[in-house]
C-alpha cells in the first residue's frame, strides 16, 4: 500500500491516494487525522475503508500555510506514523509493506527526508526517559528530581542536534515549528515532574533549590518569534507558569489563578497566543470563572485571526448564549432536535467509546445525579457520541457502559469530530457536559465533573 499526499502548486488541497500492494480480501481501514491549519489545535479524524488494489482518493483543503497530518491503519494491517507538518506544494508518499504484525510504514519518494524527521525525533524521546517510577517516599530526595531533570535535558539536546542537520531541508518555518515542539515537550515534562514531586511530598522544602534552579533557565522562545508557538510549546509554557505559581504559593493554582498568571507574567503576542491556547484547552472550573476569563481574554487579544477564534469559542459556550439547535439521529434512526425540548432543562453529555473519563462520568451520573430528576418532566438528559462506527456506538449502548438504552442517545452520523455540533459548541475534550436552561440558553459548558457542581447548575437551570 502507498499513501500519496499531492499538493498542487496552485491549490490548497491535499490529495491522499491509498494504494494496496498486497492481496487480501480482508477489509482494512486507513485512519487519517489532520489539522487544516497548525494554529488550530483540533484534529479532524477520517477513516477510509478498502479491500482491493483500487486506489482510494481523499482530499484535505488547508486553511493556513502549514497543516498537520498523521496516519494509521486498522484491520488486518496495523501501523502508524507520527504527525508531520506539511506545506502547500508538498508531495508526500508513505509506503506500507507486509500485513498483520509484519506491517511497516515509511516515507518514500520526493521530500521523504523532510517527513522522516518527526519519527526520528520521537525515537529519541524513548532513550532518555527515567527508568524508575519514584514512590512517594522517594520523591522527597532532591537527587531523584535532579536526575530526572538531567535526563529530560539530554533528550532535548539530542533532539536539537538531530534537528540542526535538517535545517536546510526543512526551511525556516518548519525548522522553527519542530524546534518549538522540542522545547514544549521539555518544558511540559520538566515542569510537570516538578509539580508532581512538590504535590506528593507536601511541598518538601529540600526540593525547592532543585526546582528553582530549573526555573532560572529561560524558556527558548524560538528566536523570539511568537508566531511559531505551537500548541505543544504553549502547553509547556503553561506548565512552567503553573510551577512558578506553586513554588511561590506552596499550592497548586486554580483555573482563574493560572489564567491571571498568564495575564501578568507574559506580554505582547506571547500573552495573546497563550491566552487563546488556554481558553481552547481550559481546565475545568466554575462557569463564573469561564465568563470572567473570556471577558479578560477578549480585552487581551487584539490579533484579528486569534480574536475571531476566541469570539467563536465565546459565542458557542459562554453562559447566557443561545444554544445551537442541532439535528441528530438516535439509535432507532429517528431525528432528534434540541428544539424538540423547548421549555425544558437539557444536559448534553459528549463522549466516545474508549474514553475512560467518559465511562467514569457516566457511572457517576447514573448513581448520583440522574436519580434526583427521574420524575421531573422538565428535565432532559441527552448523550451525544462521536463514534464513527455505528455498530460500536450501539454496542456501547447495549452494554450500558457509557450510557443506557433508556437515555436519549444520539450520534454524529459517522462524522465524528467533523460534525457541526462539535464545532458549534466548541467541544475540545471528552467528556464535555453542557447545561441548557428552559429558554434555550447555555447555563454552563465548563463545569467540574463533580456531582455536587453538576446538581447545582442543573437546579439553577430548572
Amino acid at each position: 500500500m502507498t499513501f500519496y499526499f499531492a499538493y498542487g502548486q496552485k491549490t490548497n488541497k491535499v490529495t491522499v491516494i491509498i494504494m494496496k500492494n498486497y492481496d487480501s480480501e480482508v477489509q482494512d481501514t486507513a485512519l487519517i487525522s489532520y489539522q487544516t491549519d497548525w494554529r488550530v489545535s483540533v484534529f479532524t479524524p477520517q477513516s477510509i475503508g478498502y479491500s482491493s488494489a483500487s486506489p482510494v482518493r481523499f482530499e484535505i483543503e488547508l486553511n493556513g500555510p502549514v497543516g498537520v497530518v498523521s496516519l494509521g491503519l486498522l484491520g488486518e494491517s496495523r501501523g502508524s506514523l507520527p504527525s508531520i507538518y506539511v506545506e502547500k506544494g508538498d508531495t508526500v508518499m508513505v509506503s506500507v509493506t507486509g500485513k498483520g504484525r509484519a506491517t511497516r510504514m515509511h516515507f518514500v519518494g520526493l521530500n521523504k527526508e523532510r517527513f522522516q524527521i518527526s519519527g526520528r525525533l520521537d525515537s529519541i524521546a524513548t532513550t532518555g526517559q527515567y527508568l524508575v517510577n519514584h514512590s512517594k517516599s522517594e520523591m522527597k530526595y532532591p537527587i531523584n528530581l535532579k536526575t530526572m531533570y538531567y535526563r529530560f535535558r539530554m533528550v532535548k539536546e539530542d533532539k536539537l542536534k538531530l534537528l540542526e542537520g535538517y535545517k536546510n531541508i526543512l526551511g525556516t518555518r518548519l525548522y522553527g515549528l519542530y524546534k518549538a515542539d522540542i522545547e514544549g515537550v521539555y518544558q511540559s515534562n520538566s515542569n510537570a515532574q516538578g509539580l508532581t514531586f512538590l504535590q506528593q511530598t507536601g511541598f518538601e522544602p529540600y526540593l525547592y533549590p532543585v526546582v528553582e534552579e530549573l526555573l532560572k533557565v529561560p524558556v527558548d522562545t524560538v528566536a523570539n518569534n511568537a508566531e511559531l508557538a505551537t500548541s505543544i510549546f504553549l502547553k509547556g509554557l503553561r506548565e512552567r507558569l503553573k510551577l512558578e505559581f506553586a513554588v511561590g504559593n506552596k499550592r497548586m493554582p486554580n483555573t482563574l489563578e493560572l489564567f491571571m498568571s498568564i495575564k501578568t507574567q507574559l506580554s505582547g503576542r506571547w500573552r495573546e497566543k497563550e491566552v487563546l491556547y488556554f481558553m481552547n484547552t481550559i481546565p475545568k472550573g466554575s462557569p463564573e470563572d469561564f465568563d470572567t476569563m473570556t471577558d479578560e481574554a477578549l480585552k487581551i487579544i487584539s490579533h484579528k485571526e486569534d480574536k475571531t477564534r476566541l469570539i467563536a469559542l465565546v459565542e458557542a459556550r459562554k453562559a447566557g448564549k443561545k444554544a445551537y439547535d442541532f439535528s441528530l439521529a438516535d439509535a432507532y434512526g429517528k431525528t432528534i432536535r434540541l428544539s424538540d425540548f423547548k421549555g425544558k432543562t437539557v444536559v448534553l453529555d459528549f463522549w466516545f467509546t474508549g474514553c475512560q473519563a467518559c465511562l467514569l462520568l457516566s457511572k457517576m451520573m447514573e448513581k448520583d445525579v440522574l436519580p434526583l430528576y427521574k420524575n421531573n418532566s422538565g428535565f432532559v438528559y441527552i448523550t451525544i457520541s462521536i463514534d464513527k462506527n455505528i455498530l460500536k456506538w450501539k454496542s456501547s449502548i447495549a452494554l450500558g457502559q457509557y450510557t443506557r438504552a433508556d437515555y436519549i442517545n444520539l450520534y454524529t452520523d459517522n462524522q465524528g469530530y467533523g460534525h457541526p455540533v462539535i464545532e458549534q459548541y466548541q467541544v475540545k475534550g471528552f467528556p464535555t457536559l453542557i447545561i441548557i436552561d428552559k429558554s434555550g440558553k447555555i447555563v454552563s459548558s465548563n463545569i467540574e465533573k463533580k456531582a455536587s457542581d453538576i446538581i447545582k447548575y442543573i437546579n439553577q437551570a430548572l
